[in-house]
């Protein structure tokens, strides 16, 4: 299906690469633009005549949205969207998405490794040794892996869950 007259805008991403979006709204039809916009004024300027928006984190307040009145549809680079105005972009009838699964590796990855971290309390010793102190016995360490199993679950996306079982 295609969509002669559709104006997309990507108010602003920092990502160096929209190769999939030109893709896909060339398919469509539609004329995409690529802008760093920061400002509500900007945002105004640019986008007035646009049809949807993809950002980042723009902000998308009442104030901009009312002077949209082409825009039906906000998408969001990410999983927040408080940068948006639920309530407005709902009094405007604008539909609003976001990628749920945005990082959710990346929040995984650092999920693990802060906890390590807090087990083999990195930071405390870190702290010591760089005001010029070490003994190991100031921070008494897990005395292995053995006395513990952890398990971490995907709840909720990146929603972590951790719990304890003693081994027998």
């Amino acid at each position: 299906m295609t969509h002669p007259n559709w104006k997309v805008v990507i108010t602003d991403c920092d990502h160096g690469d929209i190769e999939e979006e030109k893709r896909i709204f060339e398919q469509m039809g539609a004329e995409l633009s690529w802008l760093q916009l920061k400002t509500e004024e900007d945002l105004v300027r640019e986008c007035r005549d646009a049809d949807g928006l993809l950002i980042q984190y723009a902000p998308l307040t009442r104030k901009v949205l009312e002077q949209l009145p082409r825009c039906k549809v906000l998408s969001r680079y990410g999983v927040g969207v408080d940068s948006i105005d639920l309530k407005a972009a709902t009094d405007f009838g604008i539909i609003v998405a976001n990628v749920p699964d945005y990082c959710v590796d990346e929040v995984a990855i650092q999920a693990v490794t802060l906890f390590m971290a807090l087990i083999r309390k990195t930071v405390f010793f870190d702290q010591k040794v760089r005001a010029g102190h070490w003994d190991f016995t100031e921070g008494a360490l897990s005395t292995g892996s053995g006395e513990r199993r952890w398990a971490l679950s995907d709840a909720e996306r990146s929603a972590w869950k951790w719990r304890r079982w003693p081994l027998r």
